[in-house]
């Protein structure tokens, strides 16, 4: 028998008003490229290179001798670098995680040079210095800020209706998981925020435009938060990171970088020193030729016999006595471990209490200083 031979399927041709409408595997609208594969953003690597290409563009314009200053750079790319990658991206479903990867990896290779990090900085280190979230996290913010202004919308509006409309289908058949809706579930759960759809379905009430932006930054910030403090405490590169920075927000180096911008080369120097990861195998002094399982500058100031750290250590002390005189005694008594934190930048409820914070700036730069002073020798 033989074999029947399919039919063609004939060309499709749409007309409007007697013109022809050309078909196009995809097209661009309102800036955003619009695909039949569905897939959203359509090329993710054109958005990688947005991030990577617009923050260098923009960075070279505002560097000094000691490179961009980290507050303004980060800015920079809050305000601007941001806002252009991740244009539309309310409308992006579907991300894969191979996909959001690559988005993380030109977040933190950005993040990175605004602080004048080392190439192999931890991204979580990255991150807590800036004070900034995961992308992801950025993406789930816009979203949800979508899904108010769609709450919000008048009655009569086509978006208000088709997203009622979305919603009831969605109701109706939740094993669908394209689009936004099932997006936007997925987000709200994430966030524990789904209360707030499930009352706009009940009662149509919905938060103010102002107060569903602030519960969502705490809800989206108390989760980043909570789970960048598990994956510091997961792994040992941290222990001393974790110690000196201890929330999601801008380190303090860069607070003082932005009151006394001529210790800009200091702080980047304070700030590349707590990055430091412990050694995992005993590390050969160059000084005094013993091994060693701390990171330099603990070795330097409390073990090697050849920087004279002691004797330097007293008299930086003594320095810290104009300053807050307070301050000065707890130093001279304080634990050793403890002691090299608070001259890398950790500030505890003692130095709140003891260290008036219009002079905390100078005390951070003395330090920055004796540490440098040790270190070289």
């Amino acid at each position: 028998m033989g074999r029947q031979r399919s039919k063609a399927i004939p060309a499709r041709q749409i007309a409007y008003d007697s013109t022809l409408i050309p078909e196009a595997v995809n097209y661009k609208h309102l800036g955003i490229i619009q695909s039949i594969s569905g897939k959203y953003p359509y090329d993710i690597d054109t958005v990688k290179q947005t991030i990577r290409g617009t923050f260098l563009s923009l960075s070279q314009k505002v560097s000094g001798r000691s490179g961009a200053n980290p507050n303004t750079a980060i800015k920079l790319y809050k305000t601007a670098v941001i806002p252009k990658a991740l244009f539309g991206c309310e409308l992006w479903n579907s991300i894969s995680i191979a996909d959001m990867q690559q988005l993380e990896v030109a977040h933190h290779f950005c993040l990175k040079r605004a602080q004048g990090l080392p190439h192999l900085t931890r991204s979580d280190m990255v991150l807590g210095l800036a004070g900034m979230t995961s992308i992801e996290a950025l993406i789930d913010l816009q979203k949800l800020a979508f899904l108010g202004s769609l709450c919000h919308a008048p009655t009569g509006e086509p978006c208000h209706t088709l997203f009622i409309l979305r919603l009831c289908q969605f109701d109706l058949c939740e094993n669908r998981k394209i689009g936004f809706i099932p997006d936007i579930v997925k987000i709200l759960q994430k966030y524990n925020l789904e209360d707030y759809l499930t009352t706009f379905k009940t009662n149509s009430l919905f938060p103010s435009k102002e107060k569903w932006k602030s519960v969502c930054k705490k809800a989206v910030g108390q989760h980043e938060t909570s789970h960048w403090r598990t994956r510091l405490e997961q792994h040992k590169d941290f222990s001393l990171f974790k110690e000196v920075h201890k929330s999601l927000e801008p380190a303090t180096t860069w607070r003082v970088a932005k009151i006394r911008p001529d210790s800009l080369s200091l702080m980047k120097f304070l700030s590349r020193l707590c990055c430091k990861k412990p050694p995992e195998q005993p590390v050969l002094c160059s000084k005094c030729t013993h091994q060693h399982m701390h990171i330099e500058v603990v070795h330097a100031l409390f073990e090697c016999p050849f920087t004279d750290s002691p004797a330097r250590l007293q008299t930086f002390i003594e320095t810290v006595r104009p300053l807050s005189a307070p301050l000065h005694e707890h130093l001279k008594n304080v634990e050793p471990a403890t002691l090299v934190l608070y001259l890398m930048g950790m500030i505890d409820d003692v130095i709140a209490d003891l260290m008036p914070i219009a002079l905390y700036p100078e005390f951070l730069i003395n330090c920055a200083n004796f540490l440098q002073s040790v270190l070289s020798g």
